[in-house]
């Protein structure tokens, strides 16, 4: 059986200074981000945007195993 993991978004954001902060560095709305938090993952370009720009970043951490009766990509 396959493990399944969503990526946490949510504790991405708050390692990288928050909602307001990440928003305002990668020079797009608030409501992008929000966005994200819901879908439960973000656009490739912006993984590479956020490498540029938070280089010691380790996106692999935020990968984290869906838990019984949660489905994929829910917190």
């Amino acid at each position: 059986m396959n493990k399944k993991y969503y990526f946490d978004v949510d504790q991405m954001l708050v390692d990288l200074g928050g909602v307001m902060h990440v928003a305002r560095v990668l020079r797009v709305p608030r409501v992008y981000l929000w966005t994200w938090r819901r879908e439960g993952r973000l656009p490739a370009k912006r993984y590479l945007e956020i490498k540029e720009m938070w280089p010691l970043v380790r996106f692999d951490k935020y990968f984290k195993p869906v838990e019984d009766g949660r489905g994929e990509g829910h917190q």
